[in-house]
C-alpha cells in the first residue's frame, strides 16, 4: 500500500469493487436491524480531489443514494463543491461547518 498518493500530479490510489459494495452489505445489516449505521468516508483522502479517477466522485454519490439506512460523514477540505455536488442526493444531507 506504500507510497505517495497525495499531491499534485501524484498517482491516485483506486478501490475495486468488493470496497464499494461493502457500504450496500452496511445498508442491508443496518436496514434489518431498523437502525441508522454511520459511516466514516475517505478518512485518508479528499473527497473532492480535482485529480481523483474519472468517476469516482459520482460513483460516492451513488452509493450514498443507494444505502438510505447509512449516515454518511466526511472531513472536506473543499466543502463548498461537495454541497453542490450533494443536491444531486435524493436524501437530506445535513452540511455542519467549522
Amino acid at each position: 500500500m506504500g507510497g505517495s498518493h497525495f499531491g499534485k500530479g501524484q498517482p491516485r490510489r483506486e478501490f475495486g469493487d468488493k470496497h464499494w459494495n461493502e457500504p450496500l452489505l452496511w445498508d442491508r445489516d443496518a436496514a434489518k436491524a431498523n437502525r441508522k449505521d454511520r459511516v466514516f468516508c475517505a478518512s485518508m483522502t479528499d473527497v473532492m480531489d480535482d485529480e481523483a479517477p474519472a468517476g469516482a466522485l459520482d460513483r460516492l454519490y451513488a452509493t450514498i443514494d443507494a444505502t438510505p439506512n447509512l449516515l454518511w460523514q466526511f472531513t472536506l477540505v473543499q466543502d463548498s463543491v461537495f454541497v453542490a455536488g450533494a443536491q444531486l442526493i435524493s436524501k437530506d444531507i445535513p452540511i455542519l461547518s467549522r
